[in-house]
């Protein structure tokens, strides 16, 4: 099992609300759909307020997930940090 973490960079209340609902309306089905096309194996995603974990079967997903996940934050305006944990 290899895993990769993410953080959302800043903090406070209102931040906190705000990374909720980006988790909810744009990570999860980002996810949803990276799994569908690109999984090989077994993948777990969990967040909770601007944290979020990722475990999966095959390092290879983990790889190409997180070059993707790299690659999307940095097309966006917000700021998450990913790095992968083991």
């Amino acid at each position: 099992m290899v895993g990769i973490v993410g953080e959302i960079g800043a903090r406070g209340i209102g931040f906190a609300a705000a990374s909720v609902v980006y988790l909810h309306y744009v990570f999860d089905p980002w996810a949803d759909q990276w799994r569908r096309r690109h999984a090989r194996g077994d993948l777990i995603l969990t967040w909770f307020v601007d944290n979020n974990a990722a475990g999966f079967e095959d390092r290879e997903d983990a790889e190409r997930v997180l070059a993707d996940l790299r690659d999307s934050s940095r097309s966006s305006t917000g700021s998450c940090i990913w790095r992968r944990h083991g």
